[in-house]
Formats: structure tokens, sequence, C-alpha cells
């Protein structure tokens, strides 16, 4: 049996014969970036084992901490004040017009001010409103959901592109859907953990685990159950 770029599967018939049948794509694909943030409590190194193979640079006191963890043992810890890693980005995490998939697990300490996870010009999500919304950015334009975050507890979030239309989760809950986003050209760096604009700077206050993008495909665009473990390489 085989699968096309469509899903569809083939599979024998009595005679011998191909036939084709319509089947969900599989959500664990290959990953463009895989973090699992395991590691010796800490370590500042993250590694990534997706198919970009990069080497994540810690800043600050940006750091591997055993104390909080949804899968491994380990997640990234971020105490509010300068920290944060740098993901180097490249052509496989220049989304352009196609499919993608985002997805990680935070643990926000408190919601004072606003708080970036994550900010580059591929991807942005930030954190206010004292934790009672949030926005994501693909490229250049951003949407605002409303949500109310507790602190000290573990959300996943799922940001998923089909065919040019953005589906947006909180624990496998569709919350919100982007349309008509313009995509940047430019793939710059990711920064994990804060943002940093003039003499401003919006730093995170927490943990962040299991961070995943795969660029081409959307592995979610409807409520589904949150994966209990962690992704395979």
């Amino acid at each position: 049996m085989r699968y096309d770029a469509r899903s569809r599967l083939y599979v024998p018939d009595s005679d011998g014969s191909l036939v084709s049948r319509w089947t969900p794509r599989p959500v664990n694909q290959r990953s463009t970036l895989l973090l699992h943030c395991d590691g010796a409590d800490g370590s500042t190194t993250f590694t990534d084992d997706g198919s970009g193979a990069r080497t994540p640079a810690a800043t600050g006191n940006a750091q591997i901490d055993t104390a909080q963890s949804v899968f491994g043992g380990a997640s990234a810890l971020f105490d509010g004040t300068g920290d944060y890693v740098t993901i180097v980005s490249g052509s496989d995490l220049a989304w352009g017009t196609g499919d993608c998939t985002i997805d990680f697990r935070f643990r926000a300490t408190n919601f004072t001010g606003t708080r970036y996870l994550f900010n580059g010009t591929q991807f942005g999500f930030n954190i206010d409103n004292g934790g009672g919304g949030f926005y994501v950015s693909l490229g250049d334009d951003n949407v605002a959901t409303t949500y109310a975050f507790a602190a000290t507890t573990w959300y996943h979030i799922a940001i998923c592109r089909k065919a040019g239309v953005t589906f947006i989760f909180v624990d496998g809950v569709l919350v919100n859907v982007m349309h008509d986003i313009t995509p940047t050209g430019v793939a710059g760096d990711i920064l994990m953990g804060a943002y940093t604009v003039g003499d401003r700077t919006y730093d995170y206050n927490g943990h962040i685990d299991e961070v995943r993008m795969i660029n081409g495909v959307a592995a979610w665009t409807e409520n589904f159950t949150v994966p209990a473990a962690a992704y395979a390489s």
C-alpha cells in the first residue's frame, strides 16, 4: 500500500487490482523543528531533533529545568528577565502561503504585562491582558484571541494553516480561525522566550516544552485529542 500527496490510500481489491480509499493524514509527520527541551537540570543545551538539526542558542538564564515538564522529565525555563533561545531560521521554516503546523506546551509563572513566548518574521505568540488573551502571528498579520489562562497550569497550543486558513487550538479545542494572512518572504530567526524592540523587552516568565514546527503539513483542522506522548523524531 502507499499514500499519495492527498492522503488517498491504495489497497488491493479481490482481483489484485488497486482501489483507493480516503484516509486521514497521519499527524506525526517529520518535524522541521522539534525541541523536547530535555536534558540535565541547568543545562543550556537545546537539542533539535527535527530535520533541520539546528543548534538553538540560549541567552541569559534560559535553561533546562527538571522541576516541571510534560514529557521527558524536563522543560525550558525562562525567569522573565532577559532570557531567550534563538532558533536560527532558513528556507525550511519559511511558510510562505503553504500549509504548516506549530504546536507547543507552556506553563506561565505569571501574566504580568505582555509576555512573548515566540517572536519572529514567520511566527509569533504572546500572552496579554493578564492572561486573558493571546496574539498569534504568521507572517505579517496577527489575530487576537480571548482566552482565560491560569498561571502555573500547562496548556497545549496548536496553530495549523491549511489552504490559506489558519486554525488556532488550545488543549485541542478550536478557539479562532485566521483568514487572508499576508506571508512574509523573509525567514528570520525565531526567539523563544522574549521579544525586544527598541529599548523595550517583553520577556516570558515560565516553562515551555515539546516545541514542534512542520513546514508543508497542517496536522489538525478540527477539534482533536491532545497527544499523550512526546513526538517521535
